[in-house]
């Protein structure tokens, strides 16, 4: 019977950096139940691949299954980061915010979906708004100008980024 000199199979997680927590449910928790559900480290120097009914073998190959569907159901979500908590704003008719992220998006076609958070009351005049500088994009950042905020209010801003080419 033929048999395998040396077959090493793992399946393992890092911690999702806390910009891809607003992905709905805890990416770290799931990691980590699939790899204790899937626990194949394993090495071993003689494994019967003649077998049909051999444990080492099914769990590897089930092992690689479970990894290729995890995989296609990361790659199928689109490439999204947020801030987290909300940002709190300096007031004024101009402002510049500099955000940044850990995990680089796939290229710089992105778009910034923003919320501004502030005090109950009327803002009078002011009619907070941000933009994307020309020219500032990176894979893992960008500045953002951002306007008329109004004094007192305790203004503050919070966003996603998602990529347009997914």
């Amino acid at each position: 019977m033929p048999t395998n000199t040396q077959i090493v199979a793992t399946l393992g997680w890092t911690d999702a950096p806390p910009d891809l927590s607003c992905i709905p449910g805890d990416l770290n928790e799931l990691g980590r139940v699939m790899a204790q559900f899937f626990n194949v480290n394993s090495t071993t120097n003689e494994i019967d691949t003649g077998s049909q009914n051999n444990a080492a073998q099914t769990a590897l190959e089930q092992s690689a299954i479970a990894l290729a569907t995890a995989q296609q159901a990361l790659a199928a979500q689109p490439s999204l980061r947020s801030s987290g908590e909300p940002i709190p704003l300096a007031t004024g008719t101009f402002n510049e915010l500099t955000i940044s992220w850990t995990t680089p998006m796939p290229d710089t076609n992105y778009m910034v979906i923003g919320t501004f958070y502030g005090d109950t009351g009327n803002l009078g005049a002011s009619k907070p708004t941000f933009r994307v500088i020309t020219g500032t994009r990176t894979t893992t950042s960008c500045r953002l100008g951002i306007e008329d905020i109004p004094t007192g209010k305790n203004f503050a801003f919070a966003y996603f980024i998602q990529s347009l080419t997914q």
